[in-house]
């Protein structure tokens, strides 16, 4: 009885080489407590004390992003605006100044022509006395 039960301790002890041996190094590394020094160790509460500082920073910078996205918006509605009052002003300008050219020309069609309908007459009547003075000799 002997002999066959510490056949079976060795046949056990065997098996169970043999199983290490096939097992790979990292399984066996995980079955093996590791000590980690209690400074180094990170607690359930500290990762999500870490976790909510990050999600948190995160959001402060979505905001941060979505107000500079708003100015921008802000500031180009603004050039915009300004733009169109700048050429709304020049185009104002433009239109009184030709208001002005035009309605100056219409008032003084008669009496321009008044007074080249004058001249023209002055002109013949010098034309026609120079004429007569040249042939009087």
């Amino acid at each position: 009885m002997g002999r066959t039960r510490r056949r079976r301790i060795r046949e056990r002890l065997l098996l169970l080489e043999r199983e290490k041996e096939e097992l790979p190094a990292q399984q066996q590394e995980e079955k093996l407590p590791i000590f980690i020094h209690k400074t180094q160790r990170v607690t359930i509460t500290e990762r999500k004390r870490i976790e909510d500082v990050a999600r948190q920073l995160e959001e402060v910078l979505m905001k941060r992003i979505k107000k500079r996205k708003i100015e921008t918006r802000q500031i180009v509605v603004e050039e915009i605006r300004n733009e169109l009052r700048i050429n709304k002003i020049i185009k104002s300008e433009e239109s009184d100044i030709e208001i002005e050219v035009n309605t100056d020309d219409e008032e003084n069609k008669a009496e321009e022509y008044e007074a080249w309908t004058n001249r023209e007459i002055a002109r013949t009547k010098r034309d026609k006395e120079e004429r007569e003075a040249m042939l009087r000799p």
